[in-house]
């Protein structure tokens, strides 16, 4: 079984610090030739960043959304169009 990539492997790998790789995943001002080198990494090690881990982190753009069941006829569909709300509104600002 592989270990999962870590922000400090990607760091180490592409040698820059651990704080360049996590500035680089939030969207923050990298150096072109250091943004290229970690989106290779990233996209070579098919890197996901850790769920638990963004939750840490002052905005983890996680929402969560208790439902009463999905054995109901509307409420996947009542998901579904939240879901694709946040994604126009929230996550692609």
């Amino acid at each position: 079984m592989n270990k999962k990539l870590t922000i400090n492997d990607i760091a180490k790998m592409s040698g820059v610090a651990k704080s360049t790789v996590s500035r680089y995943l939030n969207g923050g001002s990298v150096r072109p030739a250091t943004g290229q080198k970690i989106k290779k990494i990233i996209e070579e090690n098919n890197y996901e960043p850790n769920v638990f881990a963004r939750l840490k982190a002052k905005e983890s753009r996680v929402i969560g959304l208790t439902v009463p069941g999905f054995d109901s006829v509307t409420t996947p569909r009542l998901v579904e169009v939240i879901v694709e709300y946040l994604k126009k509104t929230i996550i692609h600002r």
